[in-house]
């Protein structure tokens, strides 16, 4: 019987790919929940050991060591105790998961400290505390003449359903913790189910993941059973199931296509200082050269564009615009708007605003299709841009002119900049 046992076992490892260690667990628990039944509840506590290397399943009677023994089915004398340590030691019970007791723990510890609510965890601890100082002492296990297979039908079912929830938590915070290690990375997965609002169920393997509408660009038009890379941006328990937040516009999904189609930046020869994407249609990359014989820019497009192509291919055909970094202002606010056709330039550095004034026929040229130039502009180098033309700037000169002391050009300008600002859109 012991061969089945083991071979039960690891049926349900490879099915529900989780640890054999959890999985024995889940059955000592389901045991161990059943078997005062099978005693008509005489024994107050009880453990169940299974060996995982021959199958060979052991029921042990905690007994409390006390000078006078009152109960014999719960208490022992310190001379009986030492002879049940020693018998327990010799047949190997306290060594059978030696090795990986401490990781199994600092995980076990991660994941339920999660599910757990803190209401639940502070009445549990109460409660063990209670119990700790009701019953005190010391207990050892001492084995009973018993063979856990023989138990009733009714005994077995409720252990069977005590083994499923456990499993079924196994399988669960196995797949928490594979996707959370992986929490900030890109992966591949296929596109599943798209809901009529927009949001894409993503197939990651183990699990499904969600790419919600406002992670998506707008232009990315993705068909069922399609593959597709994904950035995983959090990893959450909801309602007691693994969510998985996906996006396509987070910056880290474009330095990860960047990396698989520039070897400099796969090497850091190149580096992504940033990445921004608009949901509307649009990138910008800011990148540096870590070697002075390595053209940044001229990396990223390669010959005849035959690298940004790639990284344009998976973005399903978006607009990308590679920044040279530079460390001088001016230069890289200009560099990232594209444009150097200015009229003033203003900086206000308490604020971390920049303000440009431009020809009123070139604006349109700075801020972009619904702002979506000097949006993208702001976010790469990390500053708010103005942008205005010299009439609006002359007559908000003029105001300041006429108010006298107690508000500063900068900050009308700030104000009105802030009113005519296109939002964003989602």
């Amino acid at each position: 019987m012991s061969k089945e046992i083991l071979q039960l076992l690891d049926q349900i490892v490879y099915e529900k790919d989780i640890p054999k260690r959890d999985v024995i667990e889940a059955v000592e628990g389901g045991f161990e929940a059943a078997a005062p039944a099978f005693f008509d509840d005489k024994y107050k506590k009880l453990q169940v050991v299974i060996n995982p290397h021959d199958g060979e399943i052991s029921l042990f009677a905690l007994k409390r060591v006390v000078e006078k023994v009152e109960d014999e089915d719960n208490e022992i004398t310190a001379d009986d105790a030492e002879e049940a340590k020693k018998a327990f030691v010799a047949g190997g019970y306290n060594d059978l998961f030696e090795d990986d007791e401490e990781e199994e723990e600092e995980e076990e510890l991660t994941f339920s400290s999660l599910f757990a609510s803190p209401a639940d965890s502070a009445e549990d601890d109460e409660k063990e505390a209670e119990e700790a100082v009701e019953e005190g002492g010391e207990f050892v296990p001492v084995r009973l003449d018993v063979d856990v297979l023989e138990f009733s039908r009714t005994v077995v079912y409720k252990a069977k359903s005590v083994i499923l929830s456990k499993v079924h938590d196994a399988v669960r915070k196995s797949q928490f913790q594979y996707y959370k290690k992986r929490e900030g990375s890109v992966i591949n997965g296929v596109v599943s189910y798209i809901m009529p609002r927009g949001d894409i169920i993503v197939n990651l393997g183990k699990l499904d993941g969600i790419l919600l509408k406002s992670n998506q660009a707008v232009d990315e038009d993705f068909q069922k059973n399609e593959r597709i890379k994904v950035y995983i941006q959090k990893v959450h328990l909801a309602e007691q199931r693994v969510r998985i937040e996906l996006s396509r516009i987070h910056e880290g999904l474009i330095k990860h296509i960047f990396a698989g189609e520039v070897p400099e930046v796969h090497d850091g020869l190149v580096v992504i200082k940033t990445a921004v994407r608009d949901r509307i249609g649009r990138v910008k990359v800011l990148v540096e050269s870590r070697d002075k014989d390595v053209d940044a820019v001229g990396a990223c497009v390669g010959v005849r564009g035959s690298r940004v192509k790639g990284v344009i291919s998976e973005l399903k055909e978006e607009r990308i615009d590679i920044v040279p970094y530079v460390p001088e202002l001016r230069t890289q606010a200009l560099k990232a708007l594209g444009c150097d056709e200015v009229e003033r330039f203003m900086v206000d550095d308490d604020e971390k605003r920049i303000t440009i004034v431009v020809q009123r026929d070139i604006l349109r040229k700075f801020i972009g299709k619904k702002g979506q130039n000097v949006r993208l502009a702001s976010r790469l180098i990390g500053w708010d841009i103005n942008i205005m033309h010299t009439e609006e700037f002359d007559q908000l000169q003029g105001e300041s002119a006429d108010e006298g002391a107690g508000r500063s050009l900068m900050g009308n300008l700030g104000e009105k900049l802030k009113e005519d600002s296109p939002p964003e859109t989602e």
